[in-house]
């Protein structure tokens, strides 16, 4: 379905949410409205990932890829303290940052 999200997406959604990050906070972040980033996301331009931090148990991180605009979002257990940063990706490697290869 055409502009709408996949499963995969919403499962990620939704784990970035429980991890503290909601929607809106990706989007704006982003610089794009709530129904762009659900739109772009759902025709896989762009890309999210929610692991464990390998540093600190408990702790998660959040990857939303747009292009060469990355956002980290590491989430403690502590929804109040989550840190947020935007990385500009440059070269061949932005695109293996996400899939791993």
């Amino acid at each position: 379905m055409r502009g709408h999200p996949s499963s995969n997406y919403d499962d990620a959604v939704i784990r970035a949410a429980q991890a503290g990050v909601p929607v809106d906070e990706m989007a704006g972040r982003l610089g794009l409205s709530v129904a762009e980033f659900l739109r772009y996301a759902g025709l896989g331009i762009i890309k999210i990932r929610v692991a464990e931090a390998t540093e600190d148990n408990g702790v998660l991180e959040v990857v939303a890829q747009l292009g060469n605009k990355m956002l980290i979002a590491v989430c403690p257990p502590d929804p109040a303290s989550i840190e947020y940063e935007i990385r500009f990706l440059r070269g061949k490697r932005s695109s293996e940052r996400m899939t791993g290869h």
